[in-house]
């Protein structure tokens, strides 16, 4: 070990006898997305750490939130001097959300949701197709209703 290893792991071992450490990389027990929070298990010391925020603050906004799997490596940061902890990062997401003002857009195994409001993007495509599939041509080439209804099939995989 050089000598810049050896201070860096001293100064280290010393703050860490005055205050707690002020990140933590533990492996994601539970999630409770309703409260926004997760549980975190130290698998060095086996320690729960519970009440580990999804977002640093939880003030009834959305903006951006991170849904981890269950089983994957968490990264937690300490919010500023208290016991409170925020997820920052994970190895792997069920699911992320961002919200602006009345727009969501969101990804999980689902699909994704592209909303505003009430007006979801799937809905405003089914509704083209669904218009479209009425067209009856008397003379010249009705429209291909079998790659409509193939459409229809892919949107509802790829969209909620």
């Amino acid at each position: 070990m050089t000598k810049e290893e050896e201070i860096r792991k001293r100064l280290y071992e010393i703050a860490a006898q005055y205050s707690p450490a002020p990140t933590l990389l533990a492996k994601v027990k539970s999630v409770a997305e309703d409260t926004m929070v997760c549980v975190l298990t130290d698998t060095v010391s086996g320690q729960d750490i519970p009440n580990v925020r999804l977002r640093p603050v939880l003030d009834g906004g959305q903006s951006l939130t991170l849904i981890p799997s269950i089983g994957a490596w968490g990264f937690a940061a300490r919010i500023e001097n208290t016991d409170s902890w925020a997820l920052i990062d994970a190895s792997q997401f069920d699911k992320w959300r961002i919200n602006v003002a009345q727009a969501v857009l969101e990804q999980s195994a689902n699909g994704l949701l592209v909303q505003n409001g009430t007006d979801k993007l799937s809905d405003a495509l089914n509704l083209i197709i669904d218009a479209v599939s009425q067209i009856i041509v008397f003379q010249g080439q009705n429209p291909d209703y079998v790659k409509l209804e193939e459409a229809k099939t892919k949107i509802q995989n790829i969209l909620q």
